[in-house]
């Protein structure tokens, strides 16, 4: 124990921040709820560089979508009513051949074949996972079904998002007991999301929860006649504020950049965007006014007001 607790401390590492880290992800959701176009975004976003759904800041590569649900054409369709058609570091697989379909050696394969992988998405999970029958039952066998797609994710260094079926009906309220299937899939995964929308709202959540991502609930709106998804309501994590990453660094931003001279609030927020950079300009400076009015309640920082314009210093602690 001592020489395991003097080891190193490995942060954990995310392709997108906050929401997806390396390792295996599994994503369930009902049909039809949109869970095809969500990760088409994502994997877009991280093949571009940008960030995913206009805030969260990503690992750029390459990303291996194998599109096994729906077909070659209705996934050209999603595609191109997405603006997809320039995006040459999305790499699409709309079948496996089966000879190939042992023990997810056609994933090492293609692994191989591209550079600079960062995200695999499977779409659907019971397109490639193998068939086991020990005899020990339904949870063993799952485990050991989905065991080394884990330990391939983990020793890649890349994340694997395997898209799954919540129930049709649920009364249960622990939504991972939600999830088609026994508790040994979500119980095998590093992480796991829940996508729920009703059918034809167009608003929706997202539940992120597992051993590397902070648990959370992102509210998600649906653009019907664009087929797109954005972020809707702020974060919570179940119930109460979320303290992420991106709203750490910019308190510590906000904390760096306001000095003993003044500085306006369209040059801090912008110094801000330029030390963290990845945020949705809407939510940094919601997020900025958010630590500024605390700073200001503590005393730390005060506010000069010159008709419309602010600008804002810090306040020097009195003599001791």
């Amino acid at each position: 124990m001592n020489e395991l607790c003097n080891r190193p401390s490995q942060a954990a590492r995310f392709v997108v921040e906050e929401i997806l880290p390396v390792g295996l992800l599994l994503f369930a959701a009902s049909p039809k709820t949109g869970k095809t176009r969500l990760l088409l975004q994502i994997g877009a976003a991280v093949s571009r560089g940008e960030a995913a759904l206009g805030r969260y800041p990503v690992r750029q590569g390459t990303v291996l979508y194998y599109a096994l649900e729906d077909g070659g054409a209705r996934f050209a369709d999603h595609a191109r009513s997405l603006g997809l058609q320039d995006c040459p570091n999305l790499v699409v697989f709309d079948s496996i051949p089966s000879a190939r379909r042992n023990r997810y050696e056609w994933l090492r394969d293609d692994l191989k074949q591209h550079a600079d992988v960062r995200l695999v998405i499977v779409d659907v999970l019971n397109r490639v996972m193998p068939k086991v029958d020990s005899g020990k039952g339904a949870y063993h066998d799952e485990a050991e079904a989905l065991i080394p797609l884990q330990e391939l994710a983990n020793e890649a260094g890349i994340a694997v998002v395997v898209v799954h079926h919540t129930r049709k009906s649920t009364d249960n309220a622990d939504p991972l007991l939600a999830i088609n299937g026994t508790q040994a899939l979500p119980g095998t995964a590093d992480n796991v999301w829940i996508l729920d929308r009703a059918q034809r709202k167009a608003t929706g959540k997202l539940r992120v929860t597992g051993r590397d991502a902070k648990d959370q609930l992102i509210g998600l709106r649906f653009n019907d006649h664009r087929g797109t998804w954005s972020l809707g309501n702020p974060e919570t994590r179940f119930g109460a504020k979320l303290e992420s990453p991106s709203n750490e660094r910019v308190g510590q931003a906000v904390e760096a950049l306001v000095g003993t001279e003044p500085i306006s609030r369209k040059a801090l927020i912008g110094e801000v965007a330029a030390r963290v950079p990845g945020v949705g300009n809407a939510y940094l400076e919601k997020l900025v006014s958010q630590h500024l009015a605390a700073a200001i309640e503590r005393g730390t920082i005060y506010e000069e007001r010159e008709r419309t314009a602010k600008s804002y210093r810090r306040v020097e602690p009195p003599n001791s």
